[in-house]
């Protein structure tokens, strides 16, 4: 029995570190996307699940957040700053999966796979 519970947590746990890494490489394909189109954040959100295997893109929970900043100060998204400086835009993709252990919640410190960036676009 312990080794049973043994090859089932090796399991769960190698099947945590694959999501993580394939959830990272969504949002990478994301981030690339933004830095050429920054404001079409349905196309981000697009090439994130575009890249995510069909069991995870439906599961995945990804805000996608367009902020724009004139001199450190968050600000609407204006083409020029009132000061006359041009914005500065940071598109941060965050997504997340649910967790869902296979072993049970005996590993509830495992948070469940969750992957952020933040691009700025000149």
């Amino acid at each position: 029995m312990p080794l049973m519970l043994l090859l089932f947590a090796t399991f769960s746990i190698g099947l945590y570190v694959y999501e993580q890494m394939l959830l990272g490489q969504a949002v990478r394909a994301g981030a690339q996307y933004a830095i050429s189109f920054p404001t079409e954040i349905d196309g981000i959100k697009g090439k994130i699940r575009a890249a995510l295997p069909e069991p995870l893109n439906r599961e995945m929970l990804e805000p996608v957040v367009t902020t724009c900043h004139c001199d450190g100060n968050g600000s609407g998204c204006a083409l020029v700053c009132a000061d006359g400086a041009p914005q500065q835009t940071f598109v941060t993709i965050s997504a997340a999966l649910p967790a869902a252990p296979i072993v049970g919640s005996g590993f509830g410190a495992i948070p469940p796979p969750a992957v952020s960036y933040v691009v700025r676009v000149q």
